[in-house]
């Protein structure tokens, strides 16, 4: 087996890339903001991890705090046009690409992107991959005609005309708490606090219920998460 990290490019010649190795060397990779991506990066896989506190409703994930990633993507010809999207999807969502983060591991044979993002996926079990789906459609500056939005669009309306079904909202929010909780309560935290029109973190407190969260934040602090 030939495997190298020759500027986070992982070669591999052999018939099947050893997802380890390869998950080593995607860890050695350094931390991107998602606003400056270099360009000219070929296929490849990724991970999109919180940056700031900016949006209350993602610390669990911001990465000072967590290695937990919020999305884990592939690329079959081009990193740098597949991130870019995404950070224009947060700008028009008016989440601030500046407030995120990409991890990426270049591919010398765009082959292997498929399998090794489906082993970051399973392994990380991602928010917007497995529960808050819809950052990886394609409807950047197009409308779908007929087509619903998406619970990402939902949650972070902005990238289509039309507005997502906000009576969905409560249960992405608690989707979004279900997994918060299982992040928190391995550091010791419950989730979540009301403070400052924002929610927060309290420690050392009794574990809460996503329901029992949920209750505790108003509709007024809802929308104030999303605007």
């Amino acid at each position: 087996m030939s495997e190298t990290l020759r500027s986070s490019v992982f070669v591999c010649d052999v018939f099947e890339p050893h997802a380890a190795d390869a998950y080593e060397l995607f860890l050695a990779c350094p931390l991107t903001p998602l606003d400056s991506v270099p360009s000219g990066l070929g296929p490849g896989i990724y991970a999109v991890y919180a940056r700031d506190d900016k949006h209350p409703l993602y610390h669990p994930w911001v990465c000072e705090f967590s290695d937990i990633p919020l999305y884990c993507g592939k690329s079959m010809d081009s990193l740098t046009k597949r991130l870019t999207e995404h950070a224009g999807s947060f700008n028009l969502a008016h989440l601030h690409a500046s407030s995120f983060a990409c991890r990426y591991l270049v591919l010398n044979k765009a082959v292997w992107a498929p399998s090794l993002e489906e082993w970051l996926i399973d392994r990380y079990d991602p928010l917007w991959n497995n529960y808050i789906k819809g950052l990886g459609n394609h409807v950047q500056g197009k409308e779908r005609q007929g087509t619903a939005a998406s619970g990402w669009d939902t949650l972070h309306p902005g990238r289509l005309k039309s507005r997502g079904e906000e009576e969905k909202l409560p249960g992405l929010l608690k989707k979004v708490a279900d997994v918060a909780n299982g992040i928190r309560s391995r550091r010791g935290l419950a989730y979540p606090v009301r403070a400052r029109g924002f929610v927060h973190l309290e420690r050392n407190s009794p574990a809460m219920s996503a329901d029992a969260a949920f209750k505790r934040t108003p509709a007024a602090t809802q929308k104030e998460l999303f605007a």
